[in-house]
């Protein structure tokens, strides 16, 4: 298992056989695709919101009206996505690269949390987010 690519497809060989194998690649894929749902939702949100507030250029901060989504956060996102996938190295270079991003921005909110409950005292919620923090 340490020199295989694939873990799941060959733990489910292992397990149950070729069929356990098939069924093992399912569940990967499935959750990948779960994973990629997610980080749609949620990177074209961050876009939208950053554009309403003036972070952005104000047309990423529109929804649209038919939809009432942010179809043009979600044009910026997939953009972006397309480029650094062909001038950036390659897929594989922007999983990692996503990976790191992400593990140092969430090390930074959380690192930087005692700084938000202080600056927030007054908000009833500040004083529980070490409580979501520790056993959220």
């Amino acid at each position: 298992m340490a020199r295989s690519n694939t873990v799941a497809l060959d733990f489910g060989r292992a397990i149950m056989g070729p069929a356990g194998a098939i069924a093992f690649a399912g569940m990967v894929a499935f959750s990948c695709i779960g994973a990629l749902n997610g980080a749609a939702y949620t990177t074209s949100r961050l876009i939208y919101v950053a554009g309403k507030d003036g972070f952005l250029p104000s047309v990423f901060g529109r929804l649209s009206s038919r939809t009432k989504t942010p179809v043009n956060a979600l044009a910026l996102q997939a953009i972006l996505t397309i480029v650094f996938i062909i001038f950036g190295g390659g897929f594989r270079s922007l999983v990692n690269f996503y990976s790191v991003a992400n593990w140092l921005f969430l090390g930074l909110t959380v690192s930087l949390a005692r700084i938000i409950v202080d600056r927030c005292s007054d908000f009833a919620w500040a004083h529980r987010l070490w409580v979501w923090l520790c056993c959220g």
